[in-house]
């Protein structure tokens, strides 16, 4: 799996791709990061005003809003996705 992240002034975009068979486990991961349930604990998740995901064909798009005045650390989104796919990779 790959993924890509896209920042604007207030929003990231982060996308998914090349799967591989893994996109349920993918999916039920970032479930679990948006009920706050997430294994790899940052400071991120208090700064978010919502966090969205949309799944593709090939693909999953996960939209992050920031709270007014708030700023993303995309160090910190990089160790989460890392994290969080080599997890999946696992299953």
């Amino acid at each position: 799996m790959e993924y890509d992240i896209i920042e604007d002034q207030s929003r990231v975009l982060i996308r998914i791709k090349k799967l591989e068979g893994r996109h349920a486990a993918a999916l039920g991961a970032l479930e679990e990061c948006m009920q706050g349930r997430c294994s790899c604990r940052t400071s991120q998740s208090a700064k978010l005003k919502s966090f969205e995901v949309v799944s593709g064909e090939d693909s999953i798009d996960v939209t992050l809003t920031t709270k007014d005045g708030q700023r993303l650390d995309r160090s910190d989104l990089d160790t989460c996705m890392r994290y969080t796919l080599d997890h999946v990779s696992r299953e």
